[in-house]
């Protein structure tokens, strides 16, 4: 029966999970847009868009860092079979949260030796807001969530059978995480750490060689990497400020000047990662990472979530040990680089669902009352992801838009209408990226243009996109030749762009 309904259970978030992707978000934001077309020239020529054949990282001109490899790989190998298209490309990520269920289910399953823990922890990862979000967008950090299931639950399989293959696949899934997403470099070494201490309490040191040369050979393309491109290490200090505050959208404020430093700071950015506004209530300030209408996890977390972790404290079963250390831990590469940033907090994720899961087992076998508060939680999770889910499919795609960067995707349609050379506003950033994605194949390859003012020399046919309101549009509307044939909207109704013609 719990097979069945661990079946049912991925059955139903399939569903879910990939409904309306072309709608919710409307559009890829420009990161999202690189990952893809990446993905796309790996798949069809073996190169990516610099020309290297099969890179370990993605450098481009505007990211000297470069992408991490295992979200782009597999979204290459995904459009062997799908179409490329926002849709195609977004299904990739879903496989990707789809797969982190079964792998929920499978390490839930071994951490307690009960197939139905594995359907309950599974099922709290599915209707968990944050995940669900990161599965529809095509960023790399989500990609780092298998890697971490998948050291649980070897982990979790070794201090059930005492197999060394268990250990050393756990150690070899956390050193691969080190390809998916940057922050696992902090990461990776913690849970590699947990897995010796296990090991060396059961087996003593003789685990210590096997581990290193298993942790060896997969960091072996890096390393290679590393060391026929010594710039990387200062691109990477560079492009993440790892020395500073960090580049990207924070979910909580950075620390003043004059804040507390070294371990103090630590601490205070740890605080605000702790805000029950941000995990329980009302999530990320960024409509990027939330509705506004749900926290981080589902309200009911907040109780079974301090459960779990307090029977994982008082137990002495390493098994919840070491899903509380990777609670407590995960938001260590956030706050060592100087600010709460979701894509480095994406370690919580599967932990948190575990907890919780915990909370609630623990609950459910005691009395009859705590039995009936247990329910009453669980039964709130699915009720409250309804709600969540509604407004992510209604509300959300007319609040969001502009944080994606606007209606660009139509924007380019218009202009790949002409005949002529595609011109686009300054104000229109990464609109290179835009058209390689939207542009059909037979307009791709058009010399494409920016401009602030009425382009003088635009041969006939040529068309112009613009931001509504900026320099471009003004000139473009009084200037001699021009026309305006399109009018671009977001899902508000509001007017973003315009696009005008050569006449």
């Amino acid at each position: 029966m719990a097979i069945v309904a661990a079946t049912l259970l991925v059955v139903a978030a399939g569903m879910i999970y990939t409904r309306g992707l072309a709608q919710s978000p409307p559009y890829l934001m420009h990161d999202e847009l690189q990952f893809s077309l990446q993905a796309r020239s790996i798949a069809e020529t073996g190169h990516d868009l610099a020309g290297r054949t099969l890179p370990v990282f993605f450098t481009e001109p505007e990211f000297p860092a470069g992408r991490d490899p295992v979200l782009i790989y597999f979204t290459a190998a995904v459009l062997q079979v799908l179409p490329f298209s926002q849709e195609g490309v977004k299904s990739a990520v879903v496989l990707i949260g789809l797969l982190n269920i079964v792998l929920m289910v499978l390490a839930g399953w071994k951490l307690t030796g009960h197939l139905w823990f594995g359907v309950l922890a599974g099922a709290l990862l599915a209707l968990t807001p944050i995940h669900f979000i990161r599965a529809r967008m095509v960023l790399s950090p989500f990609a780092s969530i298998p890697f971490v299931l998948g050291w649980l639950l070897a982990l979790a399989m070794y201090l059930r059978s005492g197999s060394r293959r268990a250990l050393l696949a756990a150690c070899a899934s956390a050193a691969l995480s080190m390809y998916s997403y940057l922050a696992c470099v902090v990461m990776a070494p913690i849970y590699i750490a947990v897995a010796l201490w296990v090991g060396v309490r059961r087996e003593g040191k003789s685990v210590l060689v096997p581990v290193a040369l298993v942790v060896g050979a997969v960091l072996v393309p890096m390393a290679i990497w590393y060391v026929t491109h010594p710039e990387r290490y200062a691109q990477v200090v560079e492009a993440y400020r790892l020395y500073g505050h960090g580049t990207a959208t924070v979910v909580a404020p950075v620390l003043a000047p004059g804040s507390p430093t070294g371990p103090q700071r630590w601490l205070a950015l740890g605080w605000q990662f702790l805000s029950p506004d941000f995990l329980f209530l009302s999530g990320d300030s960024s409509l990027v990472n939330s509705t506004r209408t749900a926290g981080l996890f589902p309200l009911a977390f907040a109780a079974l979530l301090l459960t779990g972790v307090w029977r994982a404290l008082v137990t002495k079963d390493d098994a919840q040990r070491v899903a509380v250390i990777g609670l407590l831990t995960a938001p260590l590469a956030s706050v060592l680089s100087g600010a709460v940033e979701m894509n480095r907090i994406m370690f919580v994720i599967p932990f948190g669902a575990v907890m919780a899961a915990y909370g609630a087992w623990h609950w459910l076998q005691r009395g009859r009352g705590w039995r009936i508060a247990s329910l009453v939680l669980l039964l709130s999770i699915p009720v409250q992801f309804a709600g969540f889910y509604r407004d992510y499919r209604d509300t959300y795609p007319a609040q969001v838009s502009k944080w994606f960067g606007g209606n660009v995707r139509d924007a380019v349609r218009e202009v790949a209408a002409g005949s002529g050379p595609a011109y686009f506003s300054t104000r229109i950033p990464f609109a290179n990226r835009y058209w390689s994605f939207y542009a059909p194949d037979t307009a791709r390859d058009r010399q494409l243009l920016a401009f602030e003012s009425a382009p003088a020399d635009a041969p006939m046919g040529a068309r112009a996109a613009c931001a509504v309101g900026d320099a471009g549009c003004l000139a473009l509307a009084h200037a001699p030749g021009w026309t305006q044939v399109a009018v671009i909207r977001e899902p508000s109704g509001e007017e973003s762009f315009h696009v005008y013609a050569r006449q």
